[in-house]
């Protein structure tokens, strides 16, 4: 019986892998477990998920990935039992941050007593 964290065998660890947004309507799952050879990184897992489950091609060069709620780099290994969330871009908000009229900060800002922004010269 192997020890715990040792995943189902010497060669291999299981990882859960969640999905939020298109890539989880594309694939119609919201989660999928992969059995995959111990010291896979993110990168490889991630082509592994392409090659398995095709569909995904077209989202996976454009998410963040997160192990366990923290995000990581491409080139983290993942261990036995690690959550991996392929999360999408953040998105939105073009409106609000190029404060354009019916933007919140275009909104708030003009309903504020702010003063107007200074250099840092000026402010010395």
């Amino acid at each position: 019986m192997p020890a715990e964290g040792e995943g189902t065998g010497g060669d291999s660890i299981r990882v859960r892998v969640r999905f939020f947004a298109a890539p989880r309507d594309a694939l119609g799952e919201d989660r999928v477990a992969m059995e995959i050879p111990r010291g896979t990184t993110v990168r490889e897992l991630l082509e592994l998920l392409v090659a398995e489950y095709p569909v995904l091609g077209s989202y996976v060069r454009f998410v963040s990935v997160a192990v366990n709620r923290a995000y990581v780099g491409m080139g983290t290994e993942l261990h036995d039992g690690d959550e991996v969330a392929c999360l999408p871009p953040v998105g939105g908000g073009r409106e609000w941050a190029a404060g354009q009229k019916g933007g919140l900060l275009h909104r708030h800002r003009d309903s504020l007593d702010w003063p107007a922004p200074t250099s840092v010269q000026e402010r010395a």
